[in-house]
């Protein structure tokens, strides 16, 4: 059965986490947006699947094999292009819209294609009107390094919705930027920045308040996208107020979202990495390739960082739970040094170091500096500061001296 664009959109919209496990695929970790899990494949000993909610597709970092949820199907139950459509429909009880004979329709069959410099590329559609694969939404580039262009004879599909409205006004955030949010008055008054350097702290992480007094880290990728915000509120004390949950600019706005919209987070400071043509940084400082990155857990903590160690970039992964490679994609061919917090079992360290092991892995990192996962408080914490679970702020302001 050959069916119509719109159920064909229907089917490739399908969550690819359900595809897989309706498929049979365990899937590893927790995490909303990526999920891993042994490719069926190959005859894969480690995780090397990768699953990308934001994206709606996968990506087997051993064999190569990648796609939308239909191409998974076909792969895993080796089924043609309108079995694998039809197993979808069934499974999922998706609605199909009545074809008619003047409507477009996508191809029944998937033929490898060839990018312009002649590398290989597949999936590409076999026809005109098919939705372009997802693989170009994301992973998939020529080997070459030039830009795949269509190859159907037909002009290139347009890319989907999200790749164009999946970003916030730039203006939100030049009218949040203040330095009254009660997050900045603690940074002062607890003696981490000067006036001055809050002020430059402010300008280079362009830091917003909230109408209610928190503080908005806003999430801007090296393209100058305003990706989201986290609203976060702090204590006098410059320690996070742990009863009121952190708030989401995207979910605030929910209502007002551009059509289309899908969320895709990117490190906080990710903003840093793009020139401004003139060999400068987006805040102001010379652009220099060889500068070191540095990547903390919290937000808090590159700020003040930034201030006190300017020849580093300092970025914030919001958590260890948000350490996921396909955030790292900028910063390949970068120097990578990561700086977790630290807890009286090593937990974080260890975390941190699989999750370094986990990006290197999946993204192809040997034409990169190898990431580092700093031993810095594990090393030299003492046990009482471990016990309250230290990060590299506390260490440096409030001196160490390991008795154990």
């Amino acid at each position: 059965m050959i069916y119509d664009t719109v159920t064909i959109q229907r089917l490739r919209a399908l969550p690819v986490f359900s595809v897989a496990s309706h498929l049979g695929m365990t899937l590893y970790g927790t995490g909303q947006t990526c999920r891993r899990c042994l490719c069926p494949l190959h005859d894969d000993h480690h995780p090397s699947l990768h699953l990308n909610a934001p994206r709606n597709i996968f990506k087997c970092f051993s064999c190569g094999k990648g796609g939308d949820v239909i191409s998974l199907v076909m792969q895993v139950r080796s089924l043609s292009f309108p079995d694998a459509c039809e197993w979808l429909v069934k499974e999922f009880c998706v609605s199909v819209t009545p074809s008619e004979g003047s409507g477009k329709r996508c191809a029944v069959s998937v033929y490898p294609q060839q990018s312009t410099c002649g590398e290989p590329v597949e999936p590409t559609c076999g026809e005109p009107a098919c939705p372009e694969p997802a693989e170009s939404a994301g992973w998939v580039e020529s080997t070459c390094g030039e830009p795949v262009e269509s190859t159907c004879g037909e002009p290139a599909c347009p890319e989907p919705a999200e790749r164009v409205e999946s970003t916030l006004n730039v203006q939100l955030v030049t009218k949040s930027m203040s330095v009254k949010s009660e997050f900045c008055k603690s940074v002062v008054s607890c003696g981490y920045l000067t006036e001055q350097q809050l002020q430059h702290a402010v300008q280079r992480y362009r830091l917003g308040m909230s109408r209610d007094g928190g503080v908005v880290f806003w999430q801007i990728d090296e393209r100058q996208q305003v990706r989201t915000g986290k609203v976060m509120y702090y204590l006098p004390d410059c320690h996070r107020i742990k009863t009121r949950n952190p708030t989401w600019v995207h979910t605030l706005l929910k209502n007002s979202l551009p059509k289309g919209f899908t969320l895709h987070r990117c490190l906080f400071g990710q903003h840093l990495l793009m020139s401004d043509g003139r060999g400068e940084r987006s805040d102001g400082r010379s652009m220099n390739r060889e500068q070191v990155i540095c990547i903390v857990e919290s937000e808090k903590t590159a700020v003040i960082c930034s201030e006190h160690f300017p020849d580093c970039i300092w970025m914030a992964s919001g958590g260890l739970g948000e350490v996921q490679p396909d955030k790292f994609h900028p910063l390949r061919g970068r120097n990578v040094v990561m700086f977790p917090d630290t807890d009286p079992d090593g937990i974080a360290f260890r975390r941190w170091s699989e999750a370094a092991d986990l990006v290197m892995h999946q993204l192809f990192w040997e034409d990169s500096p190898p990431i580092r996962v700093s031993p810095l408080l594990e090393q030299h914490a003492t046990a009482e500061q471990k016990q309250r679970k230290i990060d590299l702020i506390d260490f440096l302001f409030e001196g160490h001296t390991d008795s154990s």
